[in-house]
């Protein structure tokens, strides 16, 4: 059932894509669908390479941050399960980014709204 909550979750990325596309002028509608596309591959590969490892790394031992993880980055040493959880969180992630997108619709620099997507998507 993890699977499919988070199959329902990304398709929230395309209904938030329409949303936008239909707030925004007409010339701005290619830019709108690039960022939300956009967001779903830089949140993966930063998710994938940094925030898992935040959120959910430790040293297996118990001696672990309370507060963030510091290991398991790139989802090394991952256990079977760990890359359902993996894929349910990477998704969550990607779509509290793709909510911001339509906020500053229209507002912000696509180069700018990458660092924003990265640094929300793989420390916050």
């Amino acid at each position: 059932w993890i699977l499919t909550a988070g199959l329902i979750c990304f398709f929230l990325q395309a209904g938030f894509g329409m949303l936008e596309a239909g707030t925004v002028r007409f010339k701005n509608t290619k830019n709108i669908m690039l960022k939300n596309i956009m967001d779903a591959v830089v949140g993966g590969l930063v998710y994938y390479i940094l925030g898992w490892g935040l959120a959910y790394g430790g040293p297996g031992d118990g001696t672990g941050n309370e507060f963030s993880g510091w290991g398991n980055f790139a989802l090394a040493h991952a256990k079977e399960g760990d890359y359902l959880a993996f894929f349910f969180q990477y998704v969550f992630a990607a779509t509290i980014a793709t909510i911001v997108s339509g906020a500053v619709a229209e507002r912000i620099q696509f180069r700018a709204y990458m660092i924003y997507s990265a640094v929300l998507t793989g420390i916050v």
